[in-house]
């Protein structure tokens, strides 16, 4: 699927960081990535995305031992957080809130999984870039797929 560039919605590049950069997703052997239990637990809850939001798109991502990249298109996304009291509230189909359900989704199942209510899967929040045209795409691209391979080198690699 490629991505429409439609500036009514955004085009993003995210990665989600494990709680206190955990090696927990996956483990990387000759620069493939053998998913662990909550790998595998992440890209089924990543892939059910396409059908509880049929209007979102998704495009590479790429789950790692500590942290998941992934680029994504949300439609008519207004991406601004609105300050509603002491409350953050996430505006309806934007980026953060189905990153939040996505996270949320993850957690509910690995808490149940591993019989623990207080296992944090995630850090806090997310790092996201707008995507602007059809290079920086491909870039970004490219860089998801070329991450296992220079797993070695990553500066999220506690063994670097």
């Amino acid at each position: 699927v490629r991505l429409p560039f439609d500036y009514r919605g955004i085009s993003c590049f995210v990665t989600i960081c494990s709680d206190r950069d955990r090696c927990t997703f996956a483990k990387i052997t000759d620069g493939k990535v053998l998913l662990k239990p909550i790998g595998r637990i992440i890209e089924e809850e990543w892939l059910q995305t396409q059908t509880i939001r049929p209007d979102v798109i998704l495009d590479e991502y790429q789950i790692m031992p500590n942290h998941f990249h992934l680029v994504v298109y949300v439609p008519e996304a207004p991406e601004i957080t609105v300050r509603k009291g002491r409350e953050f509230v996430r505006p309806p189909r934007s980026v953060s809130s189905l990153l939040g359900q996505f996270k949320a989704g993850v957690t509910r199942r690995v808490r149940e999984w591993l019989r623990n209510s207080e296992y944090e899967v995630w850090q806090r929040g997310f790092y996201d870039r707008v995507i602007r045209n059809e290079e920086e795409l491909e870039r970004t691209r490219a860089y998801i797929r070329d991450n296992p391979i220079n797993w070695a080198t990553d500066p999220r690699n506690p063994r670097k």
